[in-house]
């Protein structure tokens, strides 16, 4: 069967050509000789595309601030990248725009393609790749493959799509069920025919699992991957999943805070109405980044009430009790301080950074009623580990407002900078949780093992005392930063 459908979607007579304009375009970039005016003579040539980029290049889009006038002005500007990103990415486009055949969704296909192309142009900017030109094609050719399939294979692709109700993520798995194909291995193929370079053909294959692209070109497949996980955001009617997920990659990946994920949803949500109608394509209803950001995080609090937390494979540890608090979902202080204990025996056979991260809210007492208490606390479990699981933590309580979170393996300025993103993102959101609270301070400390103390056998205790005496240095000093005190640790 999937030698057949192969056969019949890459002979398919219908398949969109590559534009003789960008194919030269294509030829001359590959030439690492090539001259701005051999470069700027081709695309004059194509009177359209050369109006389109001038456009592009006075736009907004890239905010120059001189005006372009020329083409061979705008390569001086823009810069040869950008210049061949705008050449192939116009000219592909207008070539695509009429393919994928009868009973296709173009609307929906653009509108993927145009965020998922933003997205990963503005994300891949923040983690500073220096591909974020063609991390903009990647992103806008990333879906070609559905064009081709539905192309050479209508009525049963329609049907493999209509299963999918909408999920984009569900349609590889969809894919390979019907056909034993999916649509970036097509869209890869055919960007091969089309004798664009790897590093757009790349990104189209591995759009859909960004970790098993080769490394050298692992940075421009991950900001097309991000940029993915940012459509779905921008797009999905419940973005809280893909939220989430946009989060945990973009700082496993590029280390990228959740603060500037939300800064680049922002600016996605400004730029895209730009590169739409530069592109001639609509981007839709374009929500509001700031109740979408407010209502995915009361959504994600619901589902986390919902979900069985995880304890960095404590549970898997014979012999350690682990008991969790019924209303938030920490583990509770005995059970802790064991899973505590057993990261450090661990530390000693391999190891490895163990700190334990204190935080209280003060403001519990206006919460009214215990189940109002238990919802507030809930949510700020929650909020902890949205910030802290992409570092592997645990979270537990050690009293009725004091949270405490244990983490192996990062780095102490790694884990400050989290816990003050933390604190930041807890000030304005806690309010939002309870009309009736009023949240006055929020203390944040900790106490850090080096692999030096965990080698001399820095006792459980002292990482939690220093966490707790943290926080109480910082109460003290207004809570103006997150406090790390020296460790006290026991004689020998």
């Amino acid at each position: 069967m999937s030698d057949t459908t192969l056969e019949d979607i890459l002979s398919c007579p219908s398949l969109p050509s590559m534009p003789a304009v960008a194919a030269q375009v294509i030829e001359l970039v590959g030439d690492p000789e090539v001259s701005i005016d051999d470069l700027s003579s081709t695309i004059i040539m194509d009177q359209g595309l050369s109006a389109k980029i001038l456009r592009t290049a006075n736009s907004s889009f890239y905010a120059v601030r001189t005006k372009t006038t020329t083409i061979d002005r705008a390569l001086v500007q823009l810069g040869l990248s950008a210049v061949k990103t705008l050449a192939l990415g116009f000219a592909l486009v207008d070539a695509l725009k009429g393919s994928g055949g009868d009973g296709f969704d173009h609307e929906a296909y653009w509108r993927r393609s145009l965020f998922t192309a933003v997205s990963a142009r503005v994300l891949a900017e923040k983690a500073k790749v220096a591909e974020s030109n063609e991390a903009f094609l990647g992103g806008l050719l990333s879906e070609i493959g559905m064009i081709a399939m539905n192309t050479a294979i209508g009525p049963e692709y329609a049907d493999v799509l209509a299963a999918t109700d909408g999920d984009h993520r569900k349609l590889v798995k969809e894919e390979l069920a019907a056909f034993d194909l999916q649509h970036p291995e097509i869209g890869a193929m055919l960007a091969t025919r089309w004798k664009l370079p790897d590093e757009m053909v790349l990104p189209i294959k591995y759009h859909e699992r960004p970790t098993a692209a080769p490394a050298a070109c692992t940075n421009i497949v991950r900001s097309v991957g991000l940029g993915g996980y940012a459509c779905d955001v921008m797009i999905n009617e419940d973005p809280s999943p893909a939220l989430r997920t946009l989060y945990t990659r973009a700082s496993e990946w590029f280390k990228l805070s959740t603060d500037t994920i939300d800064e680049a949803l922002a600016e996605i949500r400004t730029q895209v109405k730009e590169a739409g109608r530069l592109f001639d394509i609509s981007p839709g209803e374009t929500p509001d980044v700031d109740g979408l950001l407010s209502d995915a995080r009361e959504r994600l609090i619901e589902v986390a009430e919902q979900e069985a937390p995880s304890f960095m494979g404590l549970e898997e540890i014979e012999g350690l009790d682990i008991e969790v608090d019924e209303p938030t979902g920490a583990l509770v202080r005995a059970s802790f301080d064991s899973g505590v204990e057993a990261l450090c025996i661990a530390g000693r056979e391999g190891p490895e950074p163990i700190t334990v991260v204190g935080v209280l809210a003060e403001g519990l007492e206006s919460c009214g009623t215990p189940q109002n208490r238990d919802q507030f606390l809930r949510s700020k479990v929650t909020l902890l580990r949205k910030h802290f699981d992409p570092l592997g933590a645990v979270v537990g309580r050690l009293s009725a407002s004091l949270m405490v979170v244990a983490i192996r393996g990062a780095e102490p300025s790694e884990i400050v900078q989290t816990a003050e993103r933390f604190k930041a993102e807890y000030a304005s959101a806690a309010p939002g949780w309870l009309e009736s609270i009023e949240i006055t301070r929020v203390a944040v400390g900790m106490g850090t093992a080096t692999e030096a103390e965990v080698l001399a056998g820095v006792e459980p205790m002292a990482l939690i005392g220093a966490a707790v005496r943290g926080v109480q240095e910082s109460l003290a000093g207004g809570c103006q930063q997150v406090v790390t005190p020296a460790l006290r640790l026991a004689a020998a």
